[in-house]
């Protein structure tokens, strides 16, 4: 009997032995694929091509308004650029912000945009998030 169970014991061992040889195999390959992965996803990243950042207004004819300091100035989209009633034409909302408060500012956090869709105003940094 304790040959038998000593017999018994012996394949166990070899059983536990192949299964952790089995393991240590599968994460040596899961390991290549996934180099493989990070290799292919930064050549992939390197052959892209680089697009300008370009200024994203909404759409031409888009009504914008900031309240300052209890004032509420009003913009409109034309052309890709913001004209703002009695101060001119800006290429970014932030410019726009500085220009009006004469102070450094975030104008997506500032202006808001009027849309049709929704039939209100929403922040221009909302705005912005949505239509990415």
């Amino acid at each position: 009997m304790k040959l038998d169970f000593l017999s018994e014991l012996d394949v166990v061992e070899k059983q536990i032995v192949l299964k952790e040889n089995l393991i240590e195999n599968i994460q040596r390959i899961f390991a290549i694929q996934m180099e493989g992965v990070k290799k292919r996803k930064n050549l992939e990243k390197a052959q892209k091509p680089k697009t300008k950042k370009t200024n994203r207004f909404p759409p031409d004819g888009t009504s914008c308004r900031f309240v300052y300091k209890g004032q509420t100035y009003h913009a409109e989209i034309q052309n890709n650029q913001m004209t703002v009633d009695n101060y001119g034409v800006f290429s970014s909302f932030s410019a726009a912000s500085v220009k009006i408060s004469q102070t450094s500012r975030n104008g997506w956090k500032d202006w808001e945009v009027w849309s049709p869709k929704s039939k209100r105003w929403i922040l221009a940094d909302v705005w912005r998030k949505i239509n990415k």
